[in-house]
């Protein structure tokens, strides 16, 4: 077993993992991606664009716009205990920092593409992102995660992004991995004073997908929207589970997930929001639809 002995992974137990089990996927022979060494066929369309393979960096793949530089740099220690972002730290020893340098305003889209390929299968990888977006800098990202061949796959993913004073960024993150493929996404934002924050979620791939979003407003006249789309059929499952913290009053936060869903697959959304007992003038609105295609679909939805 690849896995640490005394890793606690999270089972049905727990409040958050009541409708999913992990038990399928950790008792297979993996071998780690990033140590194969393999390239990928995979060319972004995008004019401005950074690509990693197995979790990995590749610059002779990249193409960066005037303003944006890329880094390697020591992991940090999560602040949170996260069992499967722990699990990313105990894996991965380096983290991609991607830097947009300030008063940076590109005109096109950043693509960051995360391509899965391994000689052998069942792999697995472990992309470890910072992102951070100066002072006044106007950014649009693509985040895209693809796989390239129909291997079975087990990816955990951690992001994060740190939006600056009075920057503003687009975000989608696109998961279109196999139907043979595990996908877990961590991804934590955290906005300054008059930031302008807009996260797109888009999970079309995956036998099993998860999506953890948390957005931590840290100053004020700031605003964040976070959206998400997920379209599943045959026995796709895919989670999305969002945190939004206003900690300082005079924002504004908005979540719409919507989720379209056929044959056997499953849903579940559980969207929390958190206003500080000091954040006045905090407004934070939330929605959740899904259309139901079988009556063999699932769908679980839980505002808190």
């Amino acid at each position: 077993m690849i896995f640490p002995q005394e890793h606690i992974f999270p089972t049905r137990k727990n409040e958050n993992w009541k409708y999913t089990s992990l038990r399928p996927w950790l008792d297979k022979p993996y071998t780690l991606g990033h140590s194969q060494g393999k390239g990928t066929e995979i060319r972004s369309p995008f004019q401005h664009h950074i690509t990693f393979v197995n979790g990995c960096y590749k610059e002779d793949l990249s193409q960066l716009p005037q303003g944006v530089f890329v880094r390697i740099e020591m992991s940090p220690t999560p602040s949170h205990q996260d069992s499967l972002v722990l699990l990313n730290a105990h894996f991965t020893k380096n983290t991609t920092i991607i830097e947009v340098s300030e008063n940076t305003q590109l005109d096109s889209v950043l693509h960051c593409l995360f391509v899965t390929n391994s000689v052998e299968s069942p792999s697995m990888n472990y992309p470890q992102t910072h992102i951070v977006l100066k002072e006044g800098s106007r950014t649009s990202l693509l985040i895209e995660h693809v796989s390239e061949n129909e291997d079975e796959s087990f990816v955990s993913s951690w992001l994060t992004v740190q939006v600056g004073k009075r920057a503003y960024a687009e975000c989608v993150i696109l998961q279109n991995q196999n139907q043979k493929s595990f996908h877990y996404e961590k991804s934590h934002f955290t906005t300054q004073e008059n930031s302008l924050l807009k996260v797109l979620e888009v999970a079309l791939g995956g036998l099993l997908s998860r999506s953890e979003a948390e957005i931590d407003i840290l100053g004020t006249e700031a605003a964040a929207t976070l959206l998400g789309v997920y379209a599943l059929s045959q026995k796709q499952q895919s989670d999305h589970y969002t945190s939004v913290r206003h900690k300082v009053g005079g924002s504004q936060t908005t979540q719409i997930y919507k989720g379209l869903l056929a044959d056997q697959s499953k849903g579940v959304f559980n969207g929390h929001v958190m206003i500080a007992p000091d954040a006045q003038k905090a407004n934070s609105d939330q929605l959740n639809k899904n259309l139901l295609l079988s009556s063999e679909a699932e769908i679980n939805s839980k505002p808190e």
